[in-house]
Protein backbone atom coordinates (compact mmCIF):
# COMPACT_ATOMS: atom_id res chain seq x y z
CA UNK A 1 0.00 0.00 0.00
CA UNK A 2 2.62 2.46 0.67
CA UNK A 3 3.79 2.29 -3.21
CA UNK A 4 0.83 3.21 -4.04
CA UNK A 5 0.72 5.92 -1.80
CA UNK A 6 4.04 6.80 -3.16
CA UNK A 7 2.54 6.83 -7.08
CA UNK A 8 -0.42 8.95 -5.67
CA UNK A 9 1.44 11.61 -3.65
CA UNK A 10 3.76 11.65 -6.55
CA UNK A 11 1.04 12.34 -9.39
CA UNK A 12 -0.77 14.74 -7.05
CA UNK A 13 1.90 17.11 -6.26
CA UNK A 14 2.82 17.28 -9.50
CA UNK A 15 -0.81 17.75 -10.55
CA UNK A 16 -1.28 20.45 -8.33
CA UNK A 17 1.97 22.19 -8.81
CA UNK A 18 0.86 22.38 -12.58
CA UNK A 19 -2.12 23.84 -11.83
CA UNK A 20 -0.62 25.91 -9.28
CA UNK A 21 2.17 27.59 -11.86
CA UNK A 22 -0.77 27.89 -14.65
CA UNK A 23 -2.73 30.46 -12.09
CA UNK A 24 0.50 32.23 -11.17
CA UNK A 25 1.25 32.76 -14.79
CA UNK A 26 -2.25 33.80 -15.81
CA UNK A 27 -2.56 36.34 -12.71
CA UNK A 28 1.13 37.62 -13.79
CA UNK A 29 0.08 38.26 -17.54
CA UNK A 30 -3.21 39.00 -17.22
CA UNK A 31 -3.28 40.94 -20.69
CA UNK A 32 -1.85 38.02 -22.52
CA UNK A 33 -3.93 36.01 -25.13
CA UNK A 34 -4.17 32.93 -23.21
CA UNK A 35 -6.85 30.79 -23.21
CA UNK A 36 -7.86 27.43 -21.07
CA UNK A 37 -6.08 25.54 -23.38
CA UNK A 38 -3.39 24.63 -20.67
CA UNK A 39 -5.83 22.46 -19.15
CA UNK A 40 -4.92 20.44 -21.94
CA UNK A 41 -1.61 20.16 -21.28
CA UNK A 42 -2.38 18.96 -17.35
CA UNK A 43 -4.45 16.22 -18.89
CA UNK A 44 -1.88 14.88 -21.03
CA UNK A 45 0.89 14.92 -18.67
CA UNK A 46 -1.40 13.45 -15.87
CA UNK A 47 -2.68 10.89 -18.39
CA UNK A 48 1.79 9.53 -19.32
CA UNK A 49 1.99 10.24 -14.96
CA UNK A 50 -1.32 7.68 -14.68
CA UNK A 51 0.39 5.29 -17.48
CA UNK A 52 4.07 5.27 -15.15
CA UNK A 53 1.98 4.81 -11.86
CA UNK A 54 0.20 1.63 -13.68
CA UNK A 55 3.64 0.20 -14.93
CA UNK A 56 4.77 0.74 -11.19
CA UNK A 57 2.35 -1.07 -9.95
CA UNK A 58 2.09 -3.73 -12.34
CA UNK A 59 6.11 -4.81 -12.37
CA UNK A 60 7.89 -3.57 -9.77
CA UNK A 61 11.15 -4.81 -10.18
CA UNK A 62 13.31 -2.00 -10.95
CA UNK A 63 14.94 -2.44 -13.08
CA UNK A 64 12.55 -2.94 -15.87
CA UNK A 65 10.05 -0.12 -14.49
CA UNK A 66 13.35 2.18 -15.18
CA UNK A 67 13.52 1.09 -18.67
CA UNK A 68 9.41 1.45 -18.90
CA UNK A 69 9.82 5.19 -17.55
CA UNK A 70 12.96 5.89 -20.03
CA UNK A 71 10.79 4.90 -22.70
CA UNK A 72 7.44 6.11 -21.59
CA UNK A 73 9.56 9.60 -20.96
CA UNK A 74 10.46 9.51 -24.69
CA UNK A 75 7.79 8.33 -26.29
CA UNK A 76 6.21 11.92 -24.35
CA UNK A 77 8.74 13.92 -25.38
CA UNK A 78 8.17 12.85 -29.20
CA UNK A 79 4.14 13.37 -28.60
CA UNK A 80 5.32 17.21 -26.68
CA UNK A 81 7.07 18.07 -30.49
CA UNK A 82 3.84 16.59 -32.37
CA UNK A 83 1.28 18.29 -29.44
CA UNK A 84 3.55 21.61 -30.31
CA UNK A 85 3.65 21.67 -34.24
CA UNK A 86 -0.44 20.63 -34.06
CA UNK A 87 -1.19 23.13 -32.02
CA UNK A 88 0.94 26.04 -33.69
CA UNK A 89 -0.82 25.07 -37.06
CA UNK A 90 -4.27 25.13 -35.29
CA UNK A 91 -4.39 28.37 -32.67
CA UNK A 92 -1.28 30.64 -34.03
CA UNK A 93 -2.31 33.27 -31.89
CA UNK A 94 -2.32 31.43 -28.47
CA UNK A 95 0.83 29.38 -29.24
CA UNK A 96 3.51 31.23 -27.05
CA UNK A 97 1.40 30.94 -24.09
CA UNK A 98 0.67 27.25 -24.62
CA UNK A 99 3.94 26.67 -24.91
CA UNK A 100 5.11 28.87 -21.77
CA UNK A 101 2.60 26.22 -19.50
CA UNK A 102 3.27 23.25 -21.65
CA UNK A 103 7.10 23.60 -20.90
CA UNK A 104 5.94 24.46 -17.02
CA UNK A 105 3.58 21.10 -17.09
CA UNK A 106 6.17 18.97 -18.86
CA UNK A 107 9.60 20.53 -16.66
CA UNK A 108 7.02 19.59 -13.05
CA UNK A 109 6.11 16.25 -14.33
CA UNK A 110 9.41 15.23 -15.33
CA UNK A 111 10.84 16.94 -11.79
CA UNK A 112 8.52 14.78 -10.03
CA UNK A 113 9.04 11.84 -11.92
CA UNK A 114 12.33 11.60 -11.21
CA UNK A 115 11.83 11.67 -7.48
CA UNK A 116 9.84 8.98 -7.95
CA UNK A 117 12.42 7.29 -9.47
CA UNK A 118 15.14 7.70 -7.15
CA UNK A 119 12.59 6.22 -4.83
CA UNK A 120 12.05 2.99 -6.19
CA UNK A 121 15.98 2.72 -7.74
CA UNK A 122 17.98 4.08 -4.63
CA UNK A 123 18.31 0.85 -1.97
CA UNK A 124 17.29 1.68 1.36
CA UNK A 125 20.11 1.87 3.66
CA UNK A 126 19.56 1.72 7.08
CA UNK A 127 21.94 4.41 9.32
CA UNK A 128 23.32 2.85 12.14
Amino acid sequence: MTKVNNILKTVIFATFSSVAFSFIILKLFPHSPQNIHWLFSIAFHLAVAIVLAIFGLINPDPKALVANVMSISMGRLLASGIAFFLYRLKFPDTQKWFMVHFMMHYMLFTFFEILFLLKIVRPKTNIK
